[in-house]
């Protein structure tokens, strides 16, 4: 013990000592991997460098947990999560790790401010919503990894479509239809009677549909998404679980997928919506035509779809598969009439055997060859056969072979669609289409978007609310 003493006075007098006694060194980082957290309820990572700012998906993942100025810039690899109750906590890589900080973070890392609710890593920087969520996350985050190939990819835990997922997207499409109600009010005001449609009417039709698709959200498992970049665009992918024994287990078994026919459609359709099983228009347009089409009857029909160019426009009824071939016999002759008559005020159309409707402003019905297809068109170019769906790559590469139900939308061709209906010079807006489709894979559903460049921009109201 003598021979420690002097050994100590010794190294004072020659390398002197301060009185005090020296602070013991930092705690050396723990980077032993760790578990996700029991109570997380959703979770997202991002592989690569953050997209664009003005990108719809970047704004997606800053809903998350904006990251304070002080981490240094974000570059790249973010991964976020949800806790049971809404706290959140996410990492992303940094450019530039700051120095110094505040002792005490967990596995030895420092707080990056006094808030204690960031903390570094290395170059990875991790913050939650509080010093709690930081603590339970950071291991987690700052160490560990979402598993998956796809460079964006995430869950949803079971349980939580019907909790999170059903009232977001009801409460979404509330403010969209008090929207709606306004400017239908507004609108009204100025013109009075409306030409085609009660568009009261049409609202309260999709509301309807909106709250039967909305009734089956919580028989749905655990939610996995990926998307990824393609040479043609984003695919967007959606793996939904089913129940057993549920009201969509039984839905599922009682609706089966067909093959999409709707390869005839018109290169210039702006949107289509096809269901496997047919719908009933003739019903839907007697409910939204205020009595005009009260009379109407028909076989239903898989799709309806609008589209059109400077050239000619249309607005089609498909087939229902099961009805007799081409010809008025598909359509009661009588309601057929009634139909052109409420949509373009064709006076007194003909009698069996003449054309249905004289034309009115270039707008004619056609009976669509090889199909019991009722097709309008409108313009000098309506009867020429032209591009179809078949002939596009751009429509090709989205089309599902078979699928439950499809939704198309193509903006460069809105204006077009527009003109079947009234005048409209607005200039086609760049994006291309937008396709989304339910199908069926191992008796579960899958939701595809699949997306061209641009059109996701679409469903930014939906992901950036």
């Amino acid at each position: 013990m003598r021979g420690v003493r002097l050994r100590s006075v010794f190294l004072c007098l020659v390398l002197g000592c301060s009185g005090e006694e020296a602070p013991p060194p930092a705690p050396a980082l723990d980077r032993s991997p760790a578990e996700v957290p029991d109570d997380v309820i959703a979770e997202v990572a991002a592989d690569g460098p953050l997209r664009a700012e003005g990108d719809v998906f970047a704004r997606f993942l800053a809903q998350f947990v904006p990251f304070p100025p002080t981490v240094g810039e974000p570059e790249g690899d973010l991964h976020a999560l949800v806790f049971e109750g809404g706290a959140r906590a996410a990492a992303v890589d940094v450019v530039a790790p700051p120095s110094g900080g505040i002792e005490g973070g967990p596995r030895g890392a420092r707080f990056v401010d006094a808030s204690r609710t960031c903390a570094v890593a290395d170059r990875r920087a991790v913050c939650a919503t509080s010093t709690e969520a930081l603590r339970d996350a950071f291991a987690y985050l700052a160490f560990g990894e979402l598993p998956g190939d796809a460079p964006m990819r995430g869950r949803l835990a079971a349980g939580q479509a019907g909790r999170m997922l059903r009232p977001t997207v009801a409460s979404t499409w509330a403010e969209y239809r008090r929207d709606a109600e306004r400017t239908i009010a507004r609108e009204t005001a100025e013109r009075g009677e409306w030409d085609y449609a009660d568009p009261n009417a049409v609202l309260a039709a999709v509301d309807e549909f909106v709250g039967d698709v909305l009734a089956y959200v919580p028989d749905i498992g655990a939610i996995t998404f990926t998307i990824e970049e393609t040479a043609w665009g984003r695919h967007v992918r959606f793996v939904l679980p089913v129940e057993p024994e549920s009201p969509l287990a039984e839905w599922q078994a009682n609706h089966r997928p067909q093959p999409l026919d709707v390869d005839d459609l018109p290169v210039e359709t702006a949107a289509f919506v096809w269901r496997a099983t047919p719908f009933d228009w003739p019903s839907l347009l007697r409910e939204t035509t205020g009595g005009r089409l009260a009379a109407l009857e028909g076989p239903g029909s898989h799709h309806v779809a609008v589209g059109g160019d400077a050239g000619r426009s249309f607005f089609e009824l498909g087939p229902a598969g099961s009805v007799p071939p081409v010809g008025p016999g598909a359509w009661r002759l009588r309601h057929t009439a009634l139909l052109l008559e409420g949509l373009f005020g064709c006076p007194e159309p003909g009698p069996r055997g003449t054309p249905l409707c004289a034309s009115t402003e270039g707008r004619r019905p056609v009976w669509r060859t090889g199909a019991p297809a009722l097709r309008f068109v409108r313009g000098a170019a309506a009867d020429a056969p032209g591009r179809t769906l078949a002939t596009d790559p751009d429509a090709r590469r989205l089309l599902p072979r078979e699928a439950l139900a499809v939704v198309y939308v193509d903006m460069r061709h809105a204006p077009g669609a527009a003109r079947m209906f009234r005048a409209d010079d607005r200039v086609p807006s760049e994006p291309g289409p937008l396709l989304i489709s339910l199908e069926e894979e191992d008796r579960g559903l899958v939701l595809n978007v699949r997306a061209t460049p641009g059109s996701l921009a679409l469903l930014a109201p939906l992901l950036t609310p």
